[in-house]
């Protein structure tokens, strides 16, 4: 039995026409590398089995405040994760639509 799972890389082609979807919705949008995580994600295996590019996104949903002060910032794992949902997700939901029409149209 295999423990684990491979390492998620975007399809950067397909990267760029998702950031460039949202960035139509959402100008503030950036690009930014999240680094190297201890987290494990089985749908880049399902896409890597489905022969499909993939392309994982976060939202920020963080407090701004918190990034400027330098605090530490629990994960979506943690019981101290608090996002900002009044304002992440409408922001979520715009970005996702975007993406969907990008390849829908």
């Amino acid at each position: 039995m295999r423990r684990g799972a491979d390492v998620l890389v975007n399809d950067p082609e397909q990267a760029a026409v998702v950031l460039d979807a949202v960035r139509a919705v959402v100008p503030h949008a950036v690009d930014m590398e999240s680094g190297l995580a201890m987290a494990s994600e089985d749908v880049g295996q399902l896409a890597t089995a489905a022969g499909a590019p993939i392309v994982y996104w976060f939202t920020g949903i963080t407090d701004p405040e918190l990034f400027r002060s330098g605090a530490e910032i629990p994960s979506n794992h943690s019981p101290f994760y608090a996002p900002q949902a009044e304002t992440a997700i409408p922001v979520g939901v715009d970005a996702l639509v975007a993406a969907a029409r990008a390849y829908l149209s």
